[in-house]
């Protein structure tokens, strides 16, 4: 037609085009980063923080990453489709190597390099999400893996291209979307390396950056620390055993940190929610074996948290459900692990009469409100930890509460995810003491399903318990 296209490119000055201004913005603005002129994302829309949490019930729920063995890049097979991408035919992976060579020697990197480094590592996170080529492929590529590995050691000894207004490296962002893309592949080979950037001081700098103000979006520092990295051991680590690590070497500052959080708990944002939610849930599995020295701060904080946390509205909802979540676990579990703890609790009248207020409130069970059952069944269960059944019944019907737990560890069962349906009978198992519970069991007959996981379950004694 004889019209001009805009390709992006650059022109013959060097100068970016207005395209190249635009991708640059879109990408700042998706991270939840500010952008030059000091905007912020358009509220309502979702950051890039909210999508990578977003997704993580789904990944636990059992999705199983292909096994795939690392080799050389050579010895990769060439027919695979997106490979056929001109951005992959361009740059992969000999050019994206070059540039992290560069960037981990701290040389700078140029306009070309830059570009490089944006369209390939932008385009291995979308790949990655859906294609298992793609996947496939990432896993493979033993000098890609080298060297970005070499990079998070870095990170995590000297913390190279950290800043906390992303001055110092801008392409962080950039290195961040790479991690993302190895960790929906679930390339184990990348955990101890984002285990020391998670252990290290610099990882509890950024928790307290939270802080004083209270952060109201994530710098690219805050989100490669406080979201990509530790996301990515959450979803890699099926045994707990990363978790164990990671738990053993932060707990004690962790709490520190959070101490000095929890005198404006009451203005906590979206983003500051969604952050400490990774850390509750890698100290979870560890709370049984810890000592009461190590629980106790923990409990104090957590029980804080559970009785202070900021009001439900439009901007901080689903950070606010997923950190009640984690929070009711991690005091269901030191209640369950600690008698001294849970003593204590049922003793403290006035804790106790408001943390069972807000639970009774949590733990309603109405048409509709399927988002939040999760929060539904763990309120169950934490008040018939602190209260006789009978008057935890008369808060909700024994017909819903049966069945919410019947369906909870069903679909639990369905998905093959064991430890979710262990969960769902964990909780079910102090209420079935009652008689009317037990009859709902039978009259929704519930029993054969728990019958059949404990016989596939040879190894666990709860179902049989139950």
């Amino acid at each position: 037609t004889g019209e001009k296209i805009d390709t992006g490119e650059k022109n013959e000055t060097g100068e970016k085009t207005e395209a190249d201004k635009k991708i640059e913005t879109d990408d700042k603005t998706e991270a939840g980063v500010k952008t030059e002129t000091g905007e912020k994302p358009e509220t309502g829309e979702k950051t890039k923080t909210d999508e990578k949490i977003e997704t993580d019930e789904k990944t636990e729920a059992g999705e199983k990453p292909e096994k795939t063995t690392p080799q050389n890049s050579s010895t990769t097979a060439c027919d695979k489709r997106f490979q056929q991408d001109p951005i992959f035919q361009k740059h992969l992976p000999k050019g994206l190597c070059s540039v992290l060579k560069c960037w981990l020697s701290n040389d700078t990197i140029d306009t070309d390099q830059k570009e490089i480094f944006r369209s390939s590592t932008e385009f291995l996170l979308q790949s990655t999400k859906t294609d298992p080529d793609a996947k496939e492929w990432i896993n493979q590529e033993t000098e890609l893996i080298d060297l970005t590995d070499k990079c998070l050691q870095n990170i995590a000894s000297d913390g190279h291209h950290l800043g906390t207004d992303d001055s110092k490296d801008p392409n962080l962002q950039l290195f961040d979307c790479l991690i993302q893309a190895f960790q929906h592949a679930q390339c184990k080979q990348l955990a101890d390396s984002l285990i020391k950037c998670i252990t290290s001081h610099y990882y509890i700098d950024a928790v307290r950056s939270l802080n004083d103000p209270i952060a109201t979006s994530l710098n690219t520092t805050q989100e490669f620390l406080l979201v990509t990295c530790p996301k990515y051991i959450v979803l890699c680590d099926k045994t707990k055993s990363y978790s164990s690590k990671i738990s053993n070497e932060i707990l004690n500052q962790f709490n520190e940190a959070l101490t000095e959080l929890l005198p404006h708990v009451e203005k906590w944002t979206a983003p500051v929610m969604f952050c400490l939610v990774y850390p509750l849930k890698f100290i979870l599995p560890q709370i049984r074996s810890s000592s009461y020295e190590r629980r106790k701060p923990l409990y104090d904080i957590v029980l804080n948290l559970n009785l202070h946390l900021p009001d439900s509205d439009p901007t901080n909802e689903e950070a606010r459900n997923k950190l009640i979540y984690v929070l009711l676990c991690v005091l269901i579990e030191i209640v369950r692990s600690d008698r001294k703890l849970s003593n204590q609790l049922k003793n403290e009248t006035e804790e106790k009469a408001d943390l069972v207020k807000i639970l009774v409130s949590l733990s309603k069970i109405e048409n509709g409100n399927g988002n939040n059952e999760q929060i539904n069944l763990k309120a169950v269960e934490l008040i018939s930890l602190l209260v006789p059944e009978d008057e935890l019944l008369k808060e909700n019907s024994t017909e819903k509460v049966t069945a919410l737990f019947i369906k909870n560890f069903n679909a639990a069962v369905r998905s093959g995810n064991a430890d979710k349906a262990d969960a769902a009978l964990k909780g079910f198992k102090d209420l079935i003491q009652n008689d009317d519970v037990k009859e709902e069991v039978m009259k929704q007959d519930a029993l054969p399903s728990i019958i059949k996981f404990a016989k596939e379950s040879i190894d666990d004694p709860l179902p049989l318990e139950v």
